[in-house]
């Protein structure tokens, strides 16, 4: 039982503020001076006065107006906020606002809009939030809540440019809150040698989806590559999940329509304009690919020669990469004929090691020595081609299995031996000397070549 109901009424004029703020505490402060512990139904009217072509939008940012019990939805129609619209020359309740959640915002469909707060004072809480009321702010708008893009005169009309921005976010009218009835809304794109993807992150927009069209009475988006319509895309309507829309080419329109029956909460969409690539960067890519796959296939290569024991296969390996390694060099030199192709071979023997460690007694040694002779040689035969030299070998350890592979190693070792004790009887014989003669003996004799 109330004993008596307090009245106000607050008017917002856009001619005199654009925007301010409004709470309820400004009423109940007052009742409690007058009052100390008698029960009061409380009552307030808010009405907003825009001029054309603006539109009032209401956001809260404190709210908490108790249910009909804890675990309700639903609103008392003597303890909530009531949101008023026109209809002839009379208000009538649209929605009622209760709970402890804030509402969404609130946009009028004209020049007009009252809300009205029916309470109680002391409150019956419901839940355990200790605040009563709410507070809210309200600007006057003729950009239909849209903050992004540039709006085209007055119109539900606005320009995205990629030399202003490459990427960024759009959103349906009033968006999160319900959209505007009646409403075509256009977002237009422009590229510079650019395409133009929009990725949708929500959409819920009233009608039947599949059949989004006036047969329906569906409110949709659609699409067009040009400002005219454009039958590659169909429309859009309903709650769908994440979905993606790119461009034909540099240009891109979003069309929004809504019609006079249900509304929803709209759209949110990010935009993002990518480069076209030209012909050049589609080669240049797809060589880039081609060479990502060939070193991918070279690497899977060395990485399963790598455990394996030292065979053929792993010289081949080896030595198809020093002779690739080889051509490289011989192009280098028609640049700059400085090019030592000794030093260049020596670097490519040492990532053998890198190649096939388990290789490394049977191969690296063996090509380092190989190597050293062929030096040697050159100091009494000019003409000597160091590639030629070592392509020869390369083609008996392709032959060679890995048998006889370590048993030549470990045969030109016991000649090294015996070299190397012959001075013990001859001072005058110069081990090095005697290496260099047997292995020139082996380069030139092919019988030998063959041990």
């Amino acid at each position: 039982m109330y004993l008596f109901t307090e009245h106000c009424r607050q008017l917002y004029d856009s001619r005199v503020n654009k925007s301010g703020s409004f709470e309820s505490s400004q009423l109940l402060s007052s009742i409690t001076k007058k009052i100390d512990s008698v029960a009061v139904a409380v009552q307030c009217r808010y009405e907003f006065e825009a001029q054309s072509p603006e539109r009032i939008q209401v956001k809260f940012h404190d709210f908490n107006i108790p249910t009909e019990h804890e675990n309700s939805t639903r609103c008392q129609d003597l303890d909530a906020l009531h949101v008023l619209s026109k209809v002839g020359d009379k208000y009538e309740t649209q929605e009622l606002l209760c709970g402890a959640f804030l509402p969404k915002p609130i946009m009028s469909t004209g020049q007009a809009l009252q809300l009205q707060f029916v309470g109680k004072y002391p409150p019956t809480m419901t839940n355990k939030v200790q605040y009563y009321g709410f507070r809210a702010e309200y600007r006057f708008l003729t950009n239909f809540g849209i903050v992004s893009g540039e709006q085209q005169g007055n119109d539900c009309t606005f320009v995205y440019n990629s030399s202003d921005r490459i990427s960024g976010l759009f959103h349906s009218p009033n968006f999160p809150g319900y959209y505007l009835e009646n409403v075509v809304c256009n977002y237009y794109f422009y590229g510079d040698n650019e395409r133009i993807v929009i990725r949708f992150t929500f959409f819920d927009v009233e009608g039947i989806p599949g059949s989004c069209d006036f047969q329906t009475a569906s409110d949709y988006v659609e699409f067009s590559n040009f400002m005219s319509t454009d039958r590659k895309y169909k429309r859009y309507c309903g709650k769908l999940p994440d979905f993606e829309v790119r461009s034909d080419g540099r240009f891109f329109r979003v069309t929004f329509h809504s019609n006079d029956r249900f509304v929803a909460n709209g759209f949110r969409a990010l935009y993002t304009f990518e480069r076209i690539k030209s012909r050049i960067d589609l080669d240049l890519e797809s060589n880039s690919v081609s060479m990502q796959s060939y070193v991918s296939d070279r690497s899977n290569a060395i990485s399963i020669a790598s455990v394996e024991e030292p065979d053929p296969s792993v010289e081949n390996i080896v030595y198809r990469t020093v002779n690739e390694r080889q051509g490289s060099i011989r192009n280098k030199r028609k640049f700059d004929h400085n090019v030592d192709p000794f030093v260049e071979i020596e670097k490519d023997m040492g990532r053998i090691d890198e190649i096939a460690p388990s290789a490394e007694s049977t191969m690296y040694t063996r090509s380092s020595e190989r190597l050293g002779s062929i030096r040697n040689k050159r100091k009494f035969h000019h003409d000597i081609d160091p590639f030629g030299e070592l392509e020869k070998d390369m083609v008996r350890t392709d032959s060679a299995p890995p048998a006889e592979s370590m048993h030549k190693t470990a045969k030109l070792t016991i000649n090294q031996q015996t070299i190397g004790n012959k001075p013990k009887f001859d001072h005058d014989v110069d081990s090095f000397g005697e290496l260099v003669k047997a292995e020139m003996a082996r380069i030139d004799d092919p019988k030998l070549r063959m041990e």
